[in-house]
């Protein structure tokens, strides 16, 4: 089996497997016989390992993350069947998890020293999410507003959400 990249622990970490997969089965119980079918479309990253997409817009643009055959991870855009990688500059993972209908992008990235941090893509820019005195930080979703949800982890370990507002 292949080792777990960093984007996909991220992933069950927040999600924790055994919660998703309850709630899953729940969500698919509680969907009524008469509901409409859902059209499945299927994405992957060229060359990816894995793929997950986790955040669309009013737009359609879609965000996530990736896995390349060397096992490092990525977040990627999807837009008009175009994907573009998002690594923030000098980070040794990404992963996007939001994306609002101004293309404004929240994720998480993991620096050389092995600490995590959210982040905000804005036209190009990237700026670093941190909680004051947190020593993890996901930046997990943004809206229309710029205003950001996620969780950090505070000096006890403990894990906490948080609403960041520009």
């Amino acid at each position: 089996m292949k080792q777990m990249t960093m984007f996909a622990q991220h992933v069950c970490s927040m999600l924790g497997g055994a919660f998703f997969l309850g709630a899953f089965v729940l969500a698919l119980a509680a969907i009524p016989s008469g509901a409409s079918a859902f059209t499945f479309t299927t994405i992957d990253v060229p060359g990816a390992t894995l793929t997950n997409a986790i955040g669309i817009n009013a737009h359609g643009q879609i965000v996530g993350g990736f896995a390349d055959a060397g096992g490092a991870s990525h977040g990627f855009l999807l837009e008009e069947e175009t994907f573009t990688t998002i690594d923030v500059p000098g980070a040794t993972s990404t992963g996007a998890f939001g994306i609002n209908n101004r293309g404004q992008i929240s994720g998480f990235y993991s620096d050389v020293s092995g600490g995590q941090h959210g982040f905000l893509l804005d036209k190009g820019s990237f700026g670093t999410i941190d909680i004051p005195g947190a020593i993890r930080t996901d930046a997990n979703g943004i809206n229309n507003r710029g205003q950001i949800v996620g969780g950090f982890t505070d000096s006890g370990g403990a894990f906490h959400g948080f609403l960041a507002t520009p």
